[in-house]
C-alpha cells in the first residue's frame, strides 16, 4: 500500500503529474485561441477595406483551430488520468486501513457510511483532480497571457483589462469559506443518509417482524429532509457566487472592452480589426474565469472529500507491524498469557491479569458467560489489537516482535457468527486457502460433514450462496467454516463459540467435524457449555475478565460427574 503524509491523497503525486499536463494542454489551446482571435482580426481588417484575404490565412485559421481541438481532447485525456488513478490508489488506501483498523474500531463506523465516503466520496475526488486543479492554474495565467497579447496592440484596452481581471478570484475568495462549511455538512449528511438506508436493508427482516418498517421509514424521511436542506444551502451559495461572476464581472468586464476598443478605435487608436480581436480576447479571459468559478464549487466539494478521507487513513491502527528484519519464527506453538489486561478505547478493562498456557498439540477450554472477555482473547491472539498491559507469546516469542501476516497464517479462526461472502461455496472456502486444488476442498468438506450437503445444492461448489450465507442455516454455515479453517490447515485453532447458534441434532455434527479439525493441533475452545468441552484436556474459567479457577485432565467422565 502506498505510503501517504497527512496533507495528502495515495496517488496524489501522480495525479499532480496528470494536473500539470492537463493544465498544459489548456494553456496550450489558450494560446491556440488568442491566435485564432488574431487571425480572424487581420480577416476583418482586409474585408474592412474591401482588399483580398490572402489563402494563407484561412490554412492558418483552419490550422489553429484544429490543434485548439487537439489540445482540448489532450486535456480532457489527462484530466481522467489525473483522477482515475488517484481514485484507485485511495480506495485501496481505504480498504488497507479497514484491514489495519480492524473488527474493533471498524464496529464503531458506520458501514453505509464508510462505502459512501469510499464510492461516492472518492468519486468526488474527479472534479479536484482533473477539473479544478488545472482550470485554477490556466485560469490565473489566461488573464495576464491574454492581457499581453492585447498590450501589443494597444496598451490602454490591456491595462483595463488587466485591471478588472482580479475581480474574479476576488469574488470567489469571498465566498470560499462559506462554501467550505456548507460543502462539509452536505457531504456528513449524505454519508448519514446512506447509512441509514444501508441499517433498514440490513435489518429489513427485524423491521417487518416488529412492524417498525413505519418509524424506520419516518427516520429516513428526516434524514432526506436534512439532506435536501444542506443539498438547498450548498446550490445557494453556489448561484450566489455563479451571480457575481456572470452579471458582477462578466458583464462589467465585457462592456468595459466593448467601450474602451470602440473608443479606441474611433480615436483612429486601433484598427477595427484590433477592435474586433480585443473583444474576442476579453470574452476568453470571461470564459476561463467563468470555467475557474464553475470548477472551484465542484473542486471544493472534493477537497471537502478529501480531508474526510484524509481523516480517516491519518487515524492510528491499534497495533503496528513489528520492524524487525531476519526474525527466526518460533518452531513450537505453545501458546501464553503473562498477566494480560485489555480495554478497548473509551471503556474499561475487558481482561485483567489473564495469564494462562496451551502446550503444542493441546486443547484447552475457556468457559465463561456472555462478556466475559473470551471473545477478546481471540482478538488479542489475531492482533486485532495489542493488550494494555502484560504480554502474549507465541514459541516463547512475543506476538508483537512477530510479523502480522505470518502469525495470522499460523491460526485457524472458527468464529461464534461465521460471516460469508456473497460468491459460491469454493469461494468462501478457498478463502483460507486460494490454491487450493478442488481434491483437497472436498477433503476438507468431507471432513467437516458438509460434503454431501454441498454436493445436493444445484450447482455443488459453485452454488452461490447469498449475502452472508442467507441461503445456508446455523448448522451449515459453521460446518462450512470448519471446513475453511480446515483447508487452512494451521497448526493453532481457535473456536469461539462455534456451536452456539446450532440445535442439539446439529451440534452433534458439528462437534465430530471439531474433533477432526483439532486432532493434532494447539487448540483454544471458548464457550459458554460446558458439555462441548469434552476433548480438552485442561478448562479455564473466566468470569468478569478474570480467570477465577481451572481444572485439569478434563474428560468427558468427569463432566458428565
Amino acid at each position: 500500500m502506498e505510503t501517504k503524509s497527512k496533507n495528502s491523497l495515495p496517488g496524489s503525486k501522480e495525479s499532480r503529474r496528470f494536473s500539470y499536463a492537463t493544465a498544459g494542454m489548456g494553456g496550450a489551446g489558450m494560446i491556440c485561441t488568442i491566435g485564432q482571435a488574431v487571425l480572424l482580426g487581420l480577416v476583418v481588417d482586409r474585408l474592412w477595406r474591401s482588399a483580398p484575404v490572402p489563402a494563407w490565412l484561412f490554412f492558418a485559421l483552419a490550422a489553429v483551430i484544429l490543434l485548439r481541438a487537439i489540445f482540448a481532447g489532450g486535456a480532457r485525456w489527462f484530466a481522467f488520468g489525473a483522477s482515475a488513478g488517484a481514485k484507485r490508489k485511495t480506495r485501496r488506501a481505504i480498504h488497507g486501513k479497514i484491514l489495519d483498523l480492524g473488527p474493533a474500531r471498524s464496529a464503531s463506523e458506520r458501514t453505509g457510511g464508510l462505502v459512501h465516503d469510499t464510492v461516492e466520496g472518492v468519486e468526488a475526488l474527479d472534479a479536484s483532480n482533473g477539473l479544478y486543479f488545472p482550470q485554477f492554474l490556466v485560469g490565473l495565467s489566461a488573464p495576464l497571457v491574454i492581457c499581453l497579447a492585447i498590450g501589443v496592440m494597444d496598451w490602454v484596452s490591456g491595462l483595463v483589462l488587466l485591471v478588472t481581471a482580479p475581480l474574479a478570484p476576488i469574488l470567489l475568495g469571498l465566498t470560499q469559506s462559506r462554501f467550505r462549511a456548507v460543502s462539509a455538512r452536505y457531504h456528513a449528511e449524505a454519508s448519514a443518509l446512506s447509512a441509514r438506508f444501508l441499517d433498514a436493508v440490513q435489518g429489513l427482516p427485524t423491521l417487518k417482524a416488529f412492524n417498525a418498517g413505519a418509524a424506520c421509514g419516518s427516520e429516513m424521511a428526516q434524514a432526506g429532509e436534512r439532506f435536501r436542506r444542506e443539498t438547498m444551502k450548498l446550490l445557494a451559495v453556489n448561484q450566489l457566487a455563479i451571480f457575481l461572476l456572470d452579471w458582477g464581472f462578466a458583464v462589467g468586464a465585457t462592456g468595459a472592452a466593448f467601450v474602451v476598443a470602440a473608443l479606441r478605435w474611433k480615436a483612429g487608436a486601433i484598427t477595427v480589426g484590433e477592435a474586433v480581436t480585443i473583444v474576442l480576447l476579453s470574452l476568453e479571459i470571461i470564459r476561463q474565469l467563468n470555467l475557474l468559478g464553475a470548477f472551484f464549487f465542484a473542486g471544493a466539494g472534493g477537497r471537502a472529500m478529501g480531508r474526510r478521507i484524509r481523516h480517516y487513513l491519518d487515524t492510528p491502527g491499534p497495533v503496528k507491524e513489528s520492524e524487525t528484519t531476519g526474525y527466526r519464527m518460533p518452531s513450537r506453538r505453545d501458546v501464553r498469557f503473562e498477566d494480560v489486561s485489555f480495554a478497548y478505547p473509551g471503556g474499561g478493562d475487558v481482561l485483567s491479569h489473564v495469564s494462562f498456557e496451551i502446550q503444542p498439540g493441546e486443547t484447552v477450554g475457556l468457559l465463561g458467560a456472555s462478556g466475559a472477555g473470551k471473545s477478546s482473547i481471540v482478538h488479542l491472539l489475531l492482533r486485532f489489537a495489542d493488550p494494555r498491559e502484560g504480554r502474549i507469546l507465541l514459541g516463547g516469542r512475543p506476538l508483537v516482535d512477530l510479523p502480522l501476516e505470518w502469525l495470522r497464517s499460523q491460526i485457524a479462526w472458527v468464529a461464534q457468527d461465521t460471516w460469508l461472502f456473497h460468491g459460491t461455496v469454493e469461494e468462501n472456502l478457498r478463502i483460507a486457502y486460494p490454491g487450493a486444488g478442488r481434491g483437497e476442498i472436498e477433503e476438507a468438506s468431507r471432513a467437516a460433514c458438509i460434503h454431501d450437503f454441498i454436493t445436493s445444492l444445484p450447482e455443488g461448489y459453485q452454488t452461490r450462496i447469498g449475502e452472508r450465507g442467507t441461503r445456508l442455516s446455523g448448522g451449515q454455515a459453521q460446518r462450512l467454516a470448519i471446513a475453511r479453517a480446515l483447508l487452512k490447515d494451521a497448526p493453532i485453532i481457535l473456536l469461539d463459540e462455534p456451536t452456539s447458534h446450532v440445535d442439539f441434532a446439529c451440534e452433534a455434527a458439528l462437534r465430530q467435524a471439531l474433533d477432526r479439525l483439532s486432532e493434532g493441533r494447539t487448540v483454544l475452545h471458548i464457550t459458554h457449555r460446558r458439555h462441548s468441552l469434552s476433548a480438552a484436556s485442561r478448562l479455564f474459567y473466566l468470569e468478569d475478565g478474570r480467570i477465577t479457577k481451572s481444572e485439569d485432565s478434563l474428560t468427558l467422565e468427569t463432566i458428565a460427574a
